[in-house]
């Protein structure tokens, strides 16, 4: 009986090339969308209880412009796309939609310093996508746990010791589901990427003086840029 060795590594190959240029459109598609996403978020997902009118009236107003914005999330998300398909391509659909919404967080962190809940809910439902990828069921239920659990004691020892809010409850919602998507190694790995590069980040710029060491600033696009790293070396 004869056998091709070439011909049995091609069609091995075949669900990786037929992902690969499925993901060619889907990424500049994605990209495209994603500031129209952005500028139809509902003004309600950026309120808090108890934030002056002023406030909530001035995130009406957030919006991303077409150009170069959406050329330019076009060709990360082409590339987000050809990265995964390099891996397993199984995993591509539910880490490429972790890595858009992680995005769209990102941009409301950065633009109003909130992390919407319902962003954050869509974002744990990707988790399902991952979970026959983990070592069992409760591998990613341990990472929220302990992603949710870990942001919660850093956010009573500040209102304990300094009196304040030293993050705000959204960053531990978000890792949480971050903590369920990545299980605990990629939830640690998020972590602390996120705040090496915020202390770097917030540290320079206290020695510019552009900030005071008591001006508040957003920790999200620090654990979100994390995850998405974790996502597309891993």
């Amino acid at each position: 009986m004869m056998e091709f060795p070439y011909l049995s590594m091609e069609l091995s190959c075949l669900p990786r090339m037929i992902a690969a240029l499925a993901g060619i459109p889907l990424g500049a598609f994605s990209g495209h969308r994603l500031v129209s996403a952005f500028n139809r978020i509902p003004d309600h997902w950026y309120w808090e209880d108890g934030e002056p009118p002023e406030e909530q009236r001035a995130r009406k107003e957030l919006k991303l412009k077409d150009y170069p914005w959406k050329w330019f999330f076009s060709a990360f998300f082409l590339l987000t796309a050809l990265r995964l398909c390099a891996g397993d391509w199984r995993l591509m659909l539910p880490a490429f939609a972790a890595v858009w919404i992680l995005t769209l967080l990102i941009l409301t962190d950065i633009k109003a310093m909130v992390l919407p809940d319902p962003l954050i809910a869509l974002l744990a439902v990707t988790g399902f996508g991952f979970i026959p990828f983990h070592q069992g069921f409760l591998y990613p239920a341990v990472g929220l746990a302990m992603g949710a659990g870990i942001m919660l004691l850093v956010y009573g020892t500040g209102r304990l010791l300094a009196k304040t809010e030293v993050l705000g409850l959204g960053d531990v919602k978000l890792m949480g589901a971050l903590g369920f998507i990545l299980g605990p190694r990629g939830m640690i790995f998020a972590l602390a990427a996120g705040f090496l590069s915020s202390g770097i980040y917030y540290g320079f710029l206290l020695l510019r003086r552009t900030i005071r060491l008591n001006d508040r600033g957003p920790l999200g696009p620090f654990l979100a840029g994390g995850a998405i790293l974790y996502l597309l070396l891993g």
